[in-house]
Parts: C-alpha cells; sequence; structure tokens
C-alpha cells in the first residue's frame, strides 16, 4: 500500500507519509513531525528523506536493497517501481555508487517527481533544498521546461 501526500496540510503530512511509506508506522507525536518538518525548510527536502532511510530503525529492518528501493519509489513517486527503474537503483544501492542523498536526490530530479510538483501531488523540493546539485533552486517556477 503507498500512503499519498495531502497538499492542503502541507510538509508536515508528507512527514506523516514519509513514517507511512517507509518505516510502516505512524509518528509517535507532533513533536517528532514538527522535528522532521524543520528538518527540511532548514536542510531541504533531499537530506530529509534520506534521513528516513539512514535511521536506525530503518537500518535495524534489515530490509533487501529491493525492499528499499520499493519504499523509496513509494514514498517519492507515490508507486511501485518498475523493473528497469528498480534494477537500476538496486544495482547502485549495491555498488555503493550513490549515497541514499544522492538516490533521493535522483528522484526528486526526475521528471515524473517535477511532473507530480506541477500536478500539485508532491511537495516542491525547491522550497526547501537550496544545494544546487538539486537541480531545483528558488526559481523554478513550474513552467513547461520539466
Amino acid at each position: 500500500m503507498v500512503y499519498l501526500w495531502n497538499p492542503a496540510s502541507g510538509m508536515p503530512d508528507f512527514i506523516k507519509t514519509l513514517y507511512l511509506n517507509v518505516l510502516d508506522r505512524h509518528p509517535e507525536n507532533q513533536a517528532v513531525v514538527d522535528h522532521w518538518t524543520n528538518k527540511a525548510y532548514s536542510v531541504g527536502l533531499a537530506p530529509t528523506i534520506a534521513g528516513f532511510f539512514e535511521s536506525n530503525e530503518y537500518r535495524a529492518k534489515n530490509l533487501s536493497p529491493e525492499d528499499t528501493v520499493g519504499k523509496l519509489y513509494a514514498a517519492i513517486l507515490a508507486r511501485a517501481p518498475e523493473p528497469d527503474g528498480k534494477a537500476y537503483y538496486v544495482r547502485r544501492l549495491n555498488r555503493q555508487r550513490m549515497s541514499m542523498e544522492d538516490v533521493v536526490r535522483d528522484f526528486l530530479g526526475s521528471a515524473e517527481y517535477r511532473w507530480r510538483v506541477r500536478n500539485g501531488f508532491a511537495p516542491h523540493p525547491g522550497s526547501y533544498d537550496t544545494d544546487p546539485r538539486s537541480g531545483w533552486g528558488f526559481g523554478w517556477d513550474g513552467g513547461s521546461s520539466l
């Protein structure tokens, strides 16, 4: 099951969907939602999402790279992975060619994620991501260049 973000509820709701899609549970209280929301505002969306996957709680699950990639797709693109995309990211994670944050940035920079942002189905990382590697920046206007 994939839990979807409610844009009317803003970033706190996106954080709640990360708990559900990545950690398979609800956040324990509003204080942890506030913590992760503040992190998204201060360091960006990519490091925030990566933080869920790099947490002790997630690592203790001992999931396979295949399962991790499935959770990345659920958390960021709100769908199951297609075979080629899954194989690509599994190879990258297995060979440690990409950090988790770089994998997340790859997803956030994809045409599919940009389409989701433009159509109101995903939070705009440019509002939270000041890292120039993201390709979003603060100047992105949602135009047809995506």
